[in-house]
Formats: structure tokens, sequence, C-alpha cells
């Protein structure tokens, strides 16, 4: 079973996520090749209670949607791309991926244009005491700011 550990130092957390290879296989291999990735893990603006890592320009991945979602529950991991939709008419042509985390319910998936969107299925958070204390710092996180993250292969 293929994992990717996620650290939050400041917050001295870890946790496991579970890559589901035979549901996404070319999205769970894609990212594992680029690993380990440090970045700023930010709240969502539009979605709800998601946060998400920007993949830096040289870690763009361009992916073609595999095992897609528009609905989610607390725990899915996912990427997204912005040029499936709308976002690549958009005037400055933001071009972005995203590893997006869901920690709670009533999260709606939403682009850059506001509106509803699906997200590659990749990964999930298994353990519920992880998930749990994980959900509390993402609250902080929309509170205080973004907090680095690390993802490395497990």
């Amino acid at each position: 079973m293929n994992k990717v550990r996620v650290i939050i130092p400041e917050e001295k957390f870890e946790m496991e996520v579970e890559l589901l290879t035979l549901e996404a296989p070319k999205t769970c291999s894609a990212l594992q090749k680029i690993l380990p990735i440090e970045a700023k893990l930010i709240h969502a603006m539009l979605s709800g209670n998601e946060v998400l890592i920007e993949l830096p320009e040289k870690n763009l991945l361009r992916l073609e949607p595999e095992n897609w979602v528009y609905h989610v529950i607390p725990g899915d991991v996912l990427y997204w791309h912005s040029h499936w939709g709308d976002a690549k008419h958009l005037r400055d042509n933001p071009e972005i991926d995203e590893i997006i985390f869901i920690y709670d319910r009533y999260t709606r998936l939403r682009d850059i244009s506001h509106r509803e969107t699906a997200a590659n299925l990749f990964g999930r958070i298994s353990s519920t005491s992880e998930l749990s204390k994980f959900a509390e710092i993402c609250r902080k996180i929309r509170r205080e700011g973004p907090r680095i993250v690390r993802l490395e292969q497990k």
C-alpha cells in the first residue's frame, strides 16, 4: 500500500495519506515522482472546508482528469488543474496545480471563476484521529494564516 507522509513542523503534526493507486494510477505516479514537496498550506477561499498546496511552476503536473469527483467528503485528497475549465479564459490565464485536502463537511469544489468543478481523487486520510487533529490545524490556518507543509514518500 502506497502512502504519503504529510508533516506540518510548526504544529508538530504528522499524518499519512493512503494513495488510491488502483483508482488514480497516473495521478498517484506523477505525484510520487515530484516528492518530496515543501510548500505553504493555505486555506481555500471559494470552496469551504479545504486547505491546499499550490505546486511550484517547476512541479506542474498538468494531468488529465482521472477518478474525477464533484462531491467530496472529509479525508479526501485531490489534484486539481486550473486549465480543465473556464479558468483558462481568465485575463491573466493562470495555470495552477493544486493538491487539495478536504478536512470537514460542507465543501464544494469551485474553480477560480467561482463555478463548481471536479478534481482527481487520489488519496484518503484514513485515520479518524489524524483527520480530527488535522481539521483543528486547518481551522487555525483559516484564522491565522498559512503553515509550511512537507509531503514525502512513506
